[in-house]
């Protein structure tokens, strides 16, 4: 009886402790609610969009004030806006992220 115990039982035990174990912690992780992020955040920050060209960018938003120079093949230039950075590859929005 002991020996069937070893083989099956403490198994199942162990296995049913793991899964409480994930199932909780998917639970705090993704527990969390979707709109938690405040009204006047950054991320509400109006920003150029992927796919954006560099003459769009400047028709929406105005001249930057900063152009760094293109680097790397293909070239991705970087422009400093006083409320967000805007990556290009080449002449078109690859990212755009809010300044801290």
């Amino acid at each position: 009886m002991m020996n069937l115990m070893k083989i099956f039982v403490l198994p199942l035990i162990l296995l049913g402790s793991l899964y409480i174990q994930t199932s909780h912690a998917e639970t705090e992780l993704f527990g969390a609610p979707s709109d938690t992020t405040p009204a006047a955040s950054p991320e509400n920050i109006s920003k150029p969009v992927n796919g954006m060209s560099m003459n769009a960018v400047i028709q929406d938003f105005g001249e930057p004030e900063n152009r760094m120079s293109p680097v790397g093949d293909p070239p991705i230039t970087r422009w400093l806006y006083n409320r967000f950075t805007v990556y290009f590859e080449r002449n078109l929005v690859i990212h755009s992220v809010t300044n801290r």
